[in-house]
């Protein structure tokens, strides 16, 4: 028989082919972001990195403009370029207020730019091409000054979701730990015991490896999804959540 757990985890997987959730994705922030990603792994690979580091602690739609918000200022995005305008790229952080905490922005972007030089040649790609697998993408992500769990496992979500990506080792990307994917997994009891508790992360990881062991991140953007739109801190939309009929609803208020 099916357990609970695995249900909720075949409900989160069938999310992204339905009807609502594909509406609920398609509005203009999401569908713009989306596009600005695909056009940095695309066309300016460094884009794409530092939109990844600087992805954290403010609205994601906002954190994902920052790169071209200083092309439009500077007048260009080229690495050698960001490197010699060092101090007006750290004025323009508290100038412009592009970040929620702009001199530690403004020191991880420098790192990862210095880091882009003289590790990678000065060429960001080679960061996920030559056909490294999945977990040494993660690796090298996890190299960057201000990135973690989250935001590594992120990033090579993202590169997997690309058409002409084909990443091995699918099973070894985690899913990326957030406030909201610590809600969904706590209120439907899919983890049990507080989130400040020691290791809290670390069961979230385990659990979505039990429930998905193939590809452990699939269950990343629908728990995200649900946990930003119906699954809120405060005042929760239950009744309208995917979830509502399985959903245990521990210190939901609801």
């Amino acid at each position: 028989m099916e357990t609970l757990h695995r249900k909720i985890a075949r409900k989160l997987l069938n999310l992204e082919s339905s009807d609502s959730y594909k509406e609920d994705f398609s509005v203009e922030g999401d569908a713009e972001t989306a596009k600005r990603i695909r056009r940095f792994i695309k066309e300016c690979p460094h884009k794409f990195v530092i939109g990844c580091v600087m992805d954290k602690q403010m609205e994601y739609t906002k954190a994902w403009k920052i790169p071209d918000s200083i092309e439009a200022h500077l007048g260009g995005f080229e690495l050698e370029m960001l490197l010699d305008k060092e101090d007006k790229i750290r004025r323009l952080f508290k100038k412009e207020n592009l970040h929620r905490h702009p001199t530690k922005a403004a020191d991880e972007m420098m790192d990862a730019l210095k880091r882009i030089k003289n590790v990678y040649d000065g060429d960001a790609s080679r960061i996920w091409c030559l056909s490294q697998p999945a977990e040494r993408i993660r690796r090298n992500f996890a190299g960057f000054k201000g990135v973690g769990q989250k935001i590594s496992n992120m990033a090579v979500k993202i590169l997997e979701q690309q058409p002409d990506m084909n990443l091995a080792g699918k099973d070894l990307i985690d899913i990326s730990v957030d406030v909201h994917v610590r809600r969904v997994f706590g209120r439907t009891g899919l983890v049990e015991g507080s989130s400040s508790a020691p290791g809290y992360d670390q069961r979230i990881i385990d659990k979505a490896y039990e429930l998905n062991p193939d590809y452990p991140a699939a269950l990343d953007t629908p728990v995200w999804h649900v946990g930003r739109k119906y699954c809120r801190a405060k005042r929760p939309l239950c009744n309208a959540c995917p979830l509502d009929s399985l959903c245990v609803k521990k210190g939901s208020g609801a």
